[in-house]
């Protein structure tokens, strides 16, 4: 199939994208154990939101790879948005950090590029129904929305 390297490098990236948001997951929470009480008690909304912004990103990247295991087209169509998401957030990640006087490699921004670089022509593409664009609206979305909000929580935090 034309789009077999394209799904496949695309299932990979998202697989390593959950894994390490499932390393997160597990993270987030425990991440107040030394903290006293007084303190947990003003930043455990922050650490709601995190937990709930990696467990959203989690649940888009299963649902990703197993709708690209299954060869759905909404997951086909979702493939290109949600590169674009990592390569912008990315790309932002990096100047953030540039101003800061820190270097950053934003990994997932990379792995973005590679999948992009498949051949993935919209020719190629089985058509999409408008369930299908609103499921891959739905999942660029919610990865738009999970990786823009650690972006902004630290100014939440000033």
């Amino acid at each position: 199939m034309a789009l077999g390297q394209y799904r496949d490098w695309a299932r990979f990236l998202f697989a390593i994208l959950a894994l390490l948001a499932a390393i997160g997951l597990i993270l987030v929470p425990s991440s107040t154990g030394g903290l006293d009480p007084t303190r947990i008690a003003a930043v455990w909304p922050i650490v709601l939101i995190l937990t709930l912004n990696v467990a959203a990103t989690l649940l888009v990247l299963v649902s990703l790879i197993r709708g690209l295991s299954r060869r759905s087209t909404w997951a086909l169509h979702a493939v290109m948005p949600v590169c674009i998401v990592l390569i912008v957030i990315g790309t932002f990640r990096t100047l953030i950090a540039l101003t800061q006087g820190q270097i950053q490699l934003p990994l997932e921004a990379f792995g973005g590029l590679l999948v992009l670089s498949r051949p993935h022509h919209p020719d190629i593409l089985p058509p999409a129904t408008a369930d299908d664009r609103r499921r891959a609206t739905i999942a660029t979305g919610v990865m738009f929305a999970s990786y823009f909000v650690p972006l902004v929580l630290p100014l939440a935090l000033v």
